[in-house]
Formats: structure tokens, C-alpha cells, sequence
């Protein structure tokens, strides 16, 4: 239930593999404040991450993290970019529920990340593993 815990792991492990790895720090509560399109939001990121995720404290458990997905969510743009430049997209959270909500806005629509995604795939431009 904790996308945060991973992260280190994971890039890590692509990059002793020889990748260069970022992480794209899309989760239902980051989604929720992108799909609001208020940018003044992200400073309480962490409350959404209680209420929509029930993840508590990830701001103190990891700061860094944390920072950087404020990062990412006060400039979209940036995350955009991050999508645009890589090869593969590696999704490691097992919980469809979760996935739903980092993906889709509130009324079932796909969100402008997932669009681009698909779009790319579409392209031959992505490759996308679970």
C-alpha cells in the first residue's frame, strides 16, 4: 500500500542493470490535486495522501521522496518531460485500486499522464511492464 517504500529499491535495481531511472511520482492523491489544476493544492499534498490513499506521515517517513513529488506536482510539466524522455515505463504497485486512482481523474475519465502513455505506446514510442 506504500509506493514510496519501493522506489529506492527499484532504481537501484534498473540502474545497476544500466538504465537510467526516474521515478514518476503518480499516485491517487497526487492525481486528485493535478486533476483540481491548482497548484497551490500540492502544498498539502500530504493530507490528500491521507484521505485519498490512507498513507499517513510520508512527508516525515520520506522527505526526500516527498519533496520530490511536490516537485513534480506543483510543475506537471516536469513529469510530462520525465514521460517523454524514457523508453519504459516499470508499474510496480500490484493493487488495481491504487492504479485506478493514480490514472484516472474523478468522473472515470483517463488522465492527461495516462493519455500520453497510451498515446506513446500506441507509437511504438514506450514500452510499459507490471
Amino acid at each position: 500500500r506504500d509506493p514510496y517504500r519501493d522506489v529506492d529499491y527499484y532504481q537501484s535495481l534498473f540502474e545497476q542493470l544500466g538504465f537510467e531511472a526516474h521515478w514518476l511520482a503518480i499516485d491517487g492523491a497526487m492525481q486528485t490535486v493535478m486533476s483540481a489544476q491548482d497548484t497551490k493544492l500540492c502544498d498539502s499534498l500530504a493530507d490528500y495522501q491521507v484521505s485519498k490513499l490512507a498513507s499517513f506521515r510520508r512527508d516525515v517517513l520520506y522527505p526526500d521522496l516527498y519533496q520530490k513529488q511536490q516537485k513534480l506536482c506543483r510543475d506537471p510539466e516536469k513529469l510530462y518531460n520525465l514521460l517523454r524522455k524514457s523508453d519504459a515505463v516499470f508499474i510496480a504497485d500490484s493493487s488495481p485500486l491504487l492504479l485506478y486512482h493514480a490514472f484516472y481523474k474523478n468522473a472515470n475519465q483517463p488522465s492527461e499522464l495516462l493519455t500520453k502513455i497510451q498515446d506513446m505506446v500506441a507509437k511504438g514510442q514506450l514500452m510499459v511492464a507490471a
